[in-house]
């Protein structure tokens, strides 16, 4: 989310994004189970 040129904010970032994609990908996985 933050745009800043600091290599440990942009870690940060990127790190909340992939777990982010994680968390949702086993959400869809457990709606599709459930449906």
């Amino acid at each position: 989310m933050l745009h800043s040129r600091d290599g440990g904010s942009t870690w940060k970032s990127k790190s909340y994004s992939i777990e982010n994609m994680r968390f949702m990908s086993a959400f869809t996985i457990l709606r599709d189970d459930t449906f």
